[in-house]
């Protein structure tokens, strides 16, 4: 996993998160190139393993993680999946739920998403891809 830095806070579009950004929604959207929703594509060319890049966000002012909450009341997440990036600035983020099985996080798409500032992030982490699943829309 790799974390970087924004060395230009006040435009991160022009900056190396703004890239990676960019980069991973790229490489998820090539990824399945045959059907609508990325979050259950099962056309991947990683052989049919990997369809997402998990994330984590921090804030640029606070160093705090961008924390977003599944559902009404829910947990609390800060794992994200990069859906789309819209006008070079917001980030279109799929929240992903986190459970510890045996000592390891495991990671499972969720149907709630947020829209990020991208002028806002001050780091990106970047972990191993995955494959999510998204849960049914109840």
């Amino acid at each position: 996993m790799e974390v970087y830095y924004s060395k230009d806070k006040k435009n991160c579009c022009t900056n190396s998160i703004g890239e990676i950004i960019e980069k991973i929604a790229k490489t998820q959207r090539d990824v399945c190139n045959t059907c609508a929703n990325l979050v259950t594509c099962d056309a991947c060319f990683f052989g049919n393993q990997f369809n997402t890049i998990p994330i984590r966000l921090t804030l640029c002012c606070s160093g705090a993680p961008v924390e977003a909450v599944i559902g009404a009341g829910g947990p609390v997440t800060t794992y994200f999946r990069v859906e789309c990036v819209t006008n070079e600035r917001f980030v279109k983020l799929r929240l992903l739920s986190a459970t510890v099985v045996d000592g390891v996080v495991v990671l499972a798409g969720t149907n709630y998403t947020i829209v990020l500032d991208l002028e806002c992030v001050g780091s990106i982490q970047c972990f191993e891809p995955i494959n999510i699943i998204a849960t049914p829309v109840v």
